[in-house]
């Protein structure tokens, strides 16, 4: 389970391999999506994939991102929520940085999401 996967990592290395795995989520969901359109997976499928699959992966993801975000914007601002601007741009540049950074691949395995 992801939770094993994080459970001793510090929050930044938390968030970077939630958000990296929500990517990948995401463009798996792409990908099975494509599949759907070119008619190599039925509506019955793809409706499957959707609702027993992609969102509860997708909701489990978000729920474990945003706890490690918050604690990591404690960890860096000494505070919860009410973030200036400035402090708000510089967790959404690291949750990019995190989409794009592969170094987690090897750890993240979607079907024990």
């Amino acid at each position: 389970m992801i939770e094993n996967q994080i459970k001793n990592k510090i929050d930044s290395d938390k968030l970077e391999l939630l958000t990296r795995a929500e990517e990948k989520l995401r463009l798996e969901h792409n990908i099975k999506g494509k599949d759907f359109r070119e008619g190599k997976m039925t509506q019955e499928e793809w409706d499957n994939y959707r609702n027993n699959i992609f969102k509860p992966r997708s909701k489990k993801l978000g729920y474990l991102r945003s706890g490690a975000q918050e604690k990591e914007a404690i960890k860096r601002f000494g505070k919860d929520g009410n973030l200036t601007e400035s402090q708000q741009n510089e967790l959404v540049d690291l949750k990019e940085k995190s989409r794009k950074n592969s170094r987690f691949d090897s750890e993240i395995n979607l079907n024990e999401i």
